[in-house]
């Protein structure tokens, strides 16, 4: 057992406060969107004690395997972009076919970035706001009849495209018809109450998102997916092929080692709308957040996909919790000891290596700990 540290990664919607204060150092005054716990070559971690990358300590020695999962924490200043996430059959053609047309990895135009899927768990360290899958067809028609009625432009057009389902009114905004610009640019205007919460919500979601970007046609996707506030502690699972934008919080997030991520709308960054569309599931349910197993001190927020799975544990003496592969431990509240092995004092933001033969693990003293892993507890 190790620790392993990075470099927060200075994307421009990022808090220049949040994970400062939470790692208790002198904020930058850049934003500093992401840290990343893992090995995946875009961003390895780094052993604290000699500076080599997780991708350099495997290589050492052959029984060492890359992790399955991936820890990141997340600090989300203003909404992230609309975006899906393939399936591991989608991920692997896809990556294959940008491999053989030439396209290289650091360019602007890829889409794919490995051959893996990015299934992904994120828990809210404070508020977290989100947007995830379609809304149900029934509230969908509620908030475009209101559009329509209050005589907002391009409502009428995206109400006729989802007639035959979600997905006509999605094509028409990735593909940036004009309908969409006249939505964007009308729901940055003063919004009306009309007393049905799910309307109210949706149309001032859709207004905040529309500030951040202006005349972006994307806007308007906000109106069709479900909009989901966790408060600190819950979790929610987002499988590949959920159509998602984190909007705003700081929060952990564990998922499959991955990097590929498919943008329909909320960014300067490449768009490929028809990646997009084939990547979208399209089912239509309101998400909620997963309801962990909780035994004693520790809590597993378990999901579908075997890849990456999130362990809280509620440190107040002493825990002793077993992981049948390697795990990254965060802390995220108060000061705990992590012994296996070796042993660690880790405050918030810091997070040690757990090795796949260090066995039953010991968390001491008073706080909150998150393990990401390949493979539930044992």
């Amino acid at each position: 057992m190790f620790e392993i540290t990075n470099t927060p990664r200075p994307y421009a919607w990022g808090s220049t406060l949040a994970l400062a204060q939470l790692r208790g150092v002198e904020p930058s005054g850049l934003p500093e969107a992401e840290m990343w716990f893992g090995d995946h070559p875009a961003n390895p971690a780094r052993r604290l004690v000699d500076g080599r990358t997780l991708i350099e300590w495997e290589a050492e020695d052959a029984t060492r395997e890359p992790l399955a999962f991936l820890l990141k924490i997340l600090a989300v200043a203003t909404p992230l972009s609309v975006q899906v996430h393939p399936t591991r059959e989608a991920a692997r053609a896809g990556f294959d076919h940008e491999n053989a047309a030439g396209i290289p990895l650091d360019s602007p135009l890829r889409n794919y970035k490995d051959a893996n899927h990015k299934p992904e768990i994120i828990r809210a360290v404070t508020e977290f706001s989100a947007l995830s899958g379609f809304r149900p067809a029934s509230e969908r028609m509620d908030i475009l009849v209101h559009l329509i009625g209050a005589g907002v432009p391009g409502a009428a057009q995206l109400a006729l495209a989802c007639e035959g389902g979600v997905r006509g009114g999605v094509e028409g905004i990735v593909r940036h018809d004009e309908f969409a610009r006249q939505l964007a640019r009308a729901l940055a205007g003063p919004s009306v109450s009309t007393g049905l919460r799910h309307v109210d919500d949706a149309v001032a979601t859709a207004r905040l998102v529309a500030l951040a970007f202006p005349d972006d046609p994307g806007v308007a996707l906000a109106l069709l997916l479900n909009h989901i506030v966790l408060s600190p502690g819950e979790a929610l699972a987002v499988p590949a092929g959920t159509v998602h934008a984190y909007l705003s919080g700081l929060g952990v997030e564990v998922m499959a080692s991955s990097d590929n991520v498919l943008r329909g709308g909320l960014t300067t960054k490449h768009i490929d709308a028809e990646e997009f569309i084939a990547a979208a599931d399209w089912s239509e349910e309101q998400p909620v957040p997963i309801v962990p197993i909780v035994d004693g001190a520790t809590k597993e927020f378990r999901s579908d996909f075997p890849d990456c799975a999130l362990t809280e544990i509620n440190v107040n003496g002493s825990h002793s919790v077993a992981f049948a592969g390697p795990a990254v431990a965060l802390v995220l509240d108060g000061e705990v000891t992590v012994s296996a092995a070796s042993s660690l004092v880790l405050t918030p933001g810091r997070a040690a290596f757990i090795e796949s033969g260090d066995g039953a693990v010991s968390f001491d003293g008073r706080g909150v700990v998150v393990v990401a892993s390949g493979v539930v507890n044992a």
